[in-house]
């Protein structure tokens, strides 16, 4: 009951600021200096227990720099972006005050919604009370006088609505509520979005890089017979219950590429939390480990897990239960079985040209995470990907990763390569289909050729310019202003794409 009071403290202080005055809001807006995402709602009094009705819309608005000094903390806000999900509203207010004290109040005119507003709004509070300092933010349509809504952090509105009733970008269902506009989760049938607190299935017509790139991969993997390939387990009984998420994710990756028969020759696949388990049964079974790939186990071992290859012959997995979570376990068994069908689809020449590590291990990366809903597994994984990429230090271009050898793996910065590696595939998933890349490997196999004869052959041109093209499409979405689907096309033939 105490929060939903909350609620409506918030509510009188947005009919409040308007008019000039300012209201002590409750303990709920805690810490809102700091918060990034808010939800702006509009509650009718009368109808309480309604809270997910009441929102109007997705609000992005955190500081942009924070700076300490003389016990005084300088918050600086220059970027605002408001999406309404009902109605039309251009008019905020700001006000920051901690009970009756008020640090700072502005009113914004926005010039458009949708899209990020430039804002200059900064404050100075002391630096030991800014956890209690509040932010309150007000929304308008200056046409309806009655259409004030107040913005509250994301947390708290999920915390005030009806447990259950909002199903999260991991695994929702068409139809489901949502809470944040324009949210993509990527399902079993489709790519879904969350478009006015509802998961809808994305139009074909209103697709963006992302969405045309995942409706090709699971359109292909629904369109392919159900094979289990053939495969010998050889799984340490000391391992946890992630063990059994491994083999799923291989026959996955086996349905999607269609390069496994059950008739074929057994693919022994060793999967322990330890390496020397995994040396034990290679011995077994008459198959020689390389020693730098026996000492990579052990290293991941004592890590505490977080570990797979693909070695041609064979596969093997280190994980534990500790680190088998996130996208870098849940893409583990399509993300290598991927590594397999290259080579089988090149037979055997992608690892013997010059290599390409950005299409070898980021088409890999985009499988592994595409199969998550036929997987039971988190279908946002393309967000921890982006949040991955963004905190990425000293990141290095994606020429880096180009015309390399198996000697580049000694190079620490080549872990860089998934992320970037990931969002370059899907550009050009998005541009031809998943069957374009399995071309570029059929293209391979010939004896004459290399990665740069192989994209030229499906994509119309070479690395000299594909790279190029494709660190754009990277680097927009590093800035969150995405290329769009139509913008990427019109790039991609004015390089003389084909």
């Amino acid at each position: 009951m105490l929060k939903r009071f909350g609620i409506l403290t918030s509510l009188v202080v947005s009919l409040s600021i308007f008019n000039g005055t300012a209201i002590e809001a409750s303990n709920f807006s805690t810490g809102a200096l700091l918060n990034a995402e808010w939800t702006c709602i509009n509650p009718n009094i009368k109808v309480q227990d309604q809270v997910g009705s009441t929102k109007v819309a997705d609000l992005k608005m955190a500081p942009t720099s924070v700076k300490a000094k003389n016990s005084l903390t300088t918050l600086q806000y220059s970027k605002f972006t408001l999406i309404p999900s009902k109605g039309k509203y251009t008019a905020v207010s700001l006000l920051v005050f901690a009970g009756k004290k008020t640090y700072k109040r502005a009113l914004l005119q926005l010039a458009d919604t949708q899209s990020e507003q430039k804002i200059n709004f900064s404050v100075q509070v002391p630096t030991s009370q800014i956890s209690k300092i509040v932010l309150n933010i007000t929304i308008q349509n200056p046409d309806d006088k009655s259409s004030i809504a107040t913005c509250i952090p994301n947390k708290a509105y999920q915390e005030l609505s009806p447990k259950g009733k909002f199903s999260t970008a991991e695994s929702p269902n068409e139809g489901a509520l949502c809470s944040t506009s324009g949210e993509l989760s990527f399902g079993v049938n489709a790519p879904l979005e969350c478009s006015k607190g509802v998961w809808v299935s994305k139009k074909l017509a209103e697709d963006t890089v992302a969405t045309r790139a995942y409706r090709s991969l699971i359109d292909r993997y629904n369109s392919m017979a159900a094979t289990t390939p053939n495969l010998l387990l050889r799984i340490d009984p000391k391992a946890g219950k992630w063990k059994n998420d491994v083999a799923g994710g291989i026959i996955a990756g086996a349905r999607l590429w269609g390069t496994s028969k059950a008739g074929d020759k057994p693919i022994p696949s060793y999967i322990s939390e330890t390496g020397e388990y995994v040396s034990a049964q290679l011995a077994a079974d008459g198959i020689r480990e390389n020693p730098e790939d026996a000492k990579r186990n052990r290293d991941a071992a004592a890590r505490g897990g977080g570990q797979a290859g693909s070695h041609g012959q064979y596969f093997d997995f280190i994980f534990s239960d500790t680190s088998s979570n996130g996208y870098g376990f849940y893409q583990v068994g399509a993300h290598e079985y991927t590594h397999y069908a290259q080579q089988i689809l090149s037979n055997g020449r992608n690892g013997a040209v010059e290599r390409e590590f950005w299409i070898d291990e980021g088409c890999a990366t985009l499988v592994g995470t595409g199969m998550g809903a036929v997987l039971g597994l988190p279908q946002n994984q393309r967000a921890d990907v982006l949040e991955t990429l963004k905190k990425i230090k000293d990141r290095q271009p994606l020429k880096f990763f180009s015309r390399g050898s198996q000697a580049s793996y000694a190079d620490p910065r080549i872990n860089q390569v998934y992320e970037p590696g990931f969002f370059a595939c899907e550009a050009l998933v998005a541009l031809k289909g998943i069957d374009g890349i399995e071309k570029v490997y059929r293209e391979l196999s010939s004896p004459s050729a290399n990665y740069d004869t192989a994209l030229t052959a499906v994509y119309g041109v070479g690395l000299d310019s594909i790279i190029p093209f494709l660190q754009k499409y990277i680097d927009s979405i590093i800035s969150g202003k995405p290329l769009s689907l139509q913008a990427l096309e019109k790039m991609y033939s004015e390089i003389g794409g084909k």
